[in-house]
């Protein structure tokens, strides 16, 4: 029998649970992770080639979207996660 984590949809329910429950308008989603998670590895320095292979994409073309979400001031970007687990990279 599958794990719940195996289960189709599992994290994207989890999440809608959380913003009913919070009374959120329905707008995060599993792609919003992962597009937060590659605008912050360029808006913390990571060359778009070594973006393209931790994000699994064939073409350069896809990571480039990750510039244009990227806010201006690259190099005093911290992610919000480290933020939140008090890790500093400065």
């Amino acid at each position: 029998m599958a794990s719940a984590f195996q289960k189709p949809f599992f994290l994207s329910r989890h999440i809608h649970a959380h913003e009913d429950r919070l009374g959120w308008q329905r707008r995060i989603t599993c792609h919003s992770f992962r597009h937060a998670f590659g605008t912050h590895l360029y808006e913390d320095g990571v060359d778009l080639l070594t973006i393209k292979a931790f994000m699994g994409h064939k073409s350069l073309h896809s990571t480039t979207v990750y510039v244009h979400l990227a806010a201006n001031g690259t190099s005093s970007a911290v992610s919000p996660f480290d933020r939140l687990a008090g890790i500093y990279h400065g």
